[in-house]
């Protein structure tokens, strides 16, 4: 979505608690996720969003996130991070050998 929830409010008042104790926060937006969709309780898929949304979602939900923490002009700035960023680049195979041989398949 290109805008925050109550859910992130307690979330974001920790990142927001961090930053004025000095530290620098790093929020994660679900690139990655978001272009996979969440089905789980419905009873239609999730239409698939284009990576040109993904991207205008993820700048809208930055804006929203100036609100509770500075991004420019001090010295412990805030960062938000795609998680596509890392996660795009790796193939089907990567996955299958990298991360699937912690899962069993036959228990």
């Amino acid at each position: 979505a290109d805008s925050l929830h109550v859910g992130s409010l307690v979330p974001l008042l920790a990142l927001r608690r961090f930053q004025l104790c000095g530290h620098h926060p790093i929020a994660v937006a679900g690139g990655a996720t978001g272009s996979i969709g969440d089905p789980s309780g419905k009873t239609a898929e999730r239409q698939l969003l284009t990576h040109e949304l993904l991207k205008a979602n993820i700048e809208g939900v930055k804006v929203q996130l100036g609100s509770f923490m500075e991004f420019e002009g001090v010295e412990n700035a805030a960062q938000l991070v795609d998680n596509a960023d890392w996660t795009a680049p790796l193939s089907f195979l990567d996955v299958l050998r990298d991360i699937g041989k912690h899962f069993k398949v036959n228990a």
